[in-house]
């Protein structure tokens, strides 16, 4: 229950009206709210303390996720991806990974764009578009409203289409990548899968209890940190 409170308030958050544009303004935000819902002071510091030391932890979360969803090659490449021996700290690297290692490891680049969005799980084409504009920022909104989506039929076409007119627009593939992870942590994960058929539930007895609030806080805070970032690092290129 408490996970579930904790997991709406921040996917309900709105930075803006809260006056964050910090790391810091933002932790100061979960400490309060977290208190107020039950967590000790122990269970916040200790959730604080693992993020800050160890981002490699919530990637490798995020990417144990990806693995129950993935098929084919693109799955064995995620099965046996060590993420602190290619040093990839953060969502969006994983996912660049993943990309440049299509074609030496026999699978598509779309099929990781195509894992995105069988995480996303639009209903069809037409909810797949209204999502994105709902998340995206100016430069992909205004590509997305000159698509005719009489020209596609599945929601990965309109993700090619992007891709193929980033020149015409201000926005990258990282821009693209970026768009489809805040759309994937705002739905929220679910948390059985991330401990089904983990042998570790067996060895260590708390640790059903502790993937929730990682889960649910850890990579979610981690997620809108970054978008903290992202949102400075674009308005200092204006």
């Amino acid at each position: 229950m408490q996970d579930e409170k904790l997991r709406n308030i921040l996917t309900g958050l709105d930075l803006q009206e809260k006056e964050i544009s910090t790391s810091g303004d933002l932790l100061n935000y979960l400490w309060d709210e977290g208190i107020s819902i039950g967590y000790t002071g122990n269970d916040l510091m200790g959730l604080l303390i693992s993020i800050k030391t160890d981002s490699y932890e919530n990637v490798d979360l995020f990417l144990k996720y990806l693995e129950k969803h993935a098929t084919g090659n693109l799955k064995s490449v995620i099965q046996n991806l060590d993420i602190r021996e290619k040093k990839i700290s953060t969502y969006t690297d994983l996912l660049k990974y993943l990309i440049a290692q299509a074609k030496l490891r026999d699978y598509s680049r779309e099929s990781v764009y195509q894992l995105l969005i069988d995480l996303i799980s639009p209903e069809d084409l037409e909810d797949f578009l209204n999502i994105l504009m709902q998340h995206a920022d100016s430069e992909i909104k205004e590509a997305l409203e000159k698509v005719d989506t009489n020209q596609f039929t599945q929601p990965l076409e309109l993700i090619k289409y992007l891709i193929g007119h980033m020149d015409e627009y201000s926005f990258n593939e990282t821009d693209i990548l970026n768009l489809l992870l805040e759309i994937i942590f705002t739905k929220g994960f679910d948390t059985e899968e991330l401990t089904e058929d983990d042998e570790r539930a067996d060895k260590k007895t708390h640790y059903w209890l502790l993937i929730p609030l990682a889960v649910v806080a850890g990579i979610i805070l981690l997620f809108i940190v970054f978008v903290i970032y992202r949102k400075k690092s674009k308005s200092s290129k204006k």
